[in-house]
């Protein structure tokens, strides 16, 4: 026998190799006993760990969904009352202010509004107009001439089975001769 070292096929120095086989039979044989297959436990350990890497990803990624939805859907609410603010303070005090037929009590608006060629309306966005007296201390001498307006809206989002109710509000004043002419005195 020869002494020969293959340390770049995977035997350890100094292995002597049968001179009766041939050199491609040897570096074979040496690389099959070299070779290791992943055992059982090493796989399941492997997969534990991918599985949990993905469900937090996934959660993750659930819960971004979800904040983003949320956010736009009080995005929403503010636009709504914001809109019915701005269409009060267009309104005539003798006689649109006080008229239900003009400035309704009670509505209902759409995240996806009437019209815009969407399959569905989605969240459903329920509001209340409501006008009280202005309290004032001490009460100035114009606090007929004045209102408070509050317009709230209410909606529910179901995302994920949960019912999560909201609600948004907004308050102004509303003025006889418009609100400049009783804060801003000349």
């Amino acid at each position: 026998m020869i002494p020969w070292t293959l340390g770049g096929f995977g035997a350890a120095a100094g292995s002597k190799i049968n001179t009766g086989m041939s050199i491609n039979t040897q570096i074979g044989r040496i690389m099959k006993t070299g070779r290791r297959a992943f055992t059982l436990i090493e796989v399941m350990i492997a997969v534990v760990i991918t599985a949990i890497i993905f469900s937090a990803m996934h959660y993750g990624i659930l819960t971004g969904y979800m904040l983003v939805a949320s956010a736009r859907e009080q995005l929403r609410g503010n636009q709504i009352c914001l809109s019915r603010m701005e269409g009060i303070r267009l309104c005539n005090w003798d006689t649109q202010l006080f008229s239900n037929s003009i400035v309704p009590t009670t509505f209902t608006d759409y995240y996806y509004p009437v019209g815009m060629g969407y399959q569905s309306n989605g969240v459903v966005y329920y509001g209340t107009v409501t006008f009280s007296n202005v309290t004032l201390s001490p009460s100035p001498s114009y606090a007929a001439n004045m209102r408070q307006v509050t317009v709230t809206v209410t909606w529910t989002n179901i995302g994920s089975g949960a019912h999560t109710a909201h609600t948004e509000s907004m308050q102004t004043m509303v003025g006889h001769y418009g609100v400049q002419s009783y804060v801003y005195t000349h």
